[in-house]
């Protein structure tokens, strides 16, 4: 029996219905959905096979409503509480190489999911409710310092991050990719007594696509640079 209330799919691999990974890496203490799709859109959305479609460009805003395309392994039920990633639709489309200023306008996102707009076996748009809003540059102010004897760079799910995204004197975002099928962000914070604090890390491959939370920070006595 189908239940009407519950938003989760199947891979476009393997046809099975995926049943993600909710448990926190080592070094981390939350996570989000990574690449949830947001719009202005009100509840008459774009058919969910249409993928070229405007995406929204400004940060939400607490208490408003919004609809969000979402896809494997998202998987929840009306009325449930989540946190979801927020990137403006350039740097979301083209990475923030291209439009470094939107990470300061990214943030995870709570909300309460409040109903399904449309959905088949491989994506939905819902309705979420916005109940927090918490900028990436303040992620590491909910969260006690977890230090590591590894570069912010090497501390991994699964390998070091060898390709750097974004280089300021506020930001580091690196990241790997194994053809598109597997791969790793990190977000690397730098606050004003240059103390750096990875806040966000994003894993990806078949059945997974999650962005972990905290505050990691480099125990520099035991790094060798």
């Amino acid at each position: 029996m189908t239940d009407n209330k519950r938003i989760h799919f199947k891979c476009k691999a393997c046809d099975k219905y995926v049943e993600p990974d909710r448990s926190v890496h080592k070094g981390f203490v939350d996570w989000a959905y990574w690449c949830a799709e947001w719009s202005d859109f009100d509840e008459n959305v774009p058919p969910l096979d249409q993928n070229i479609f405007l995406r929204k460009e400004t940060l939400p805003k607490t208490g408003e409503m919004y609809s969000i395309k979402v896809t494997t392994p998202f998987d929840e039920m009306i009325g449930n509480n989540v946190n979801i990633n927020f990137v403006p639709a350039l740097a979301y489309i083209n990475g923030f190489c291209d439009s470094p200023d939107d990470i300061n306008n990214s943030a995870i996102v709570g909300c309460r999911i409040e109903n399904i707009i449309a959905k088949d076996e491989f994506s939905a748009w819902i309705r979420v409710l916005v109940t927090d809003i918490t900028l990436y540059s303040e992620l590491y102010k909910k969260h006690r310092p977890s230090p590591t004897d590894k570069t912010l760079e090497a501390f991994s799910y699964y390998r070091e991050c060898d390709w750097t995204e974004l280089s300021t004197d506020r930001w580091k975002v690196v990241s790997w990719t194994g053809q598109g099928d597997i791969g790793e962000e990190k977000i690397i914070y730098i606050d004003d007594n240059n103390v750096r604090h990875l806040v966000a890390m994003g894993y990806y491959d078949f059945h997974q696509e999650i962005m972990y939370l905290g505050n990691v920070v480099e125990n520099t006595k035991n790094i060798k640079l």
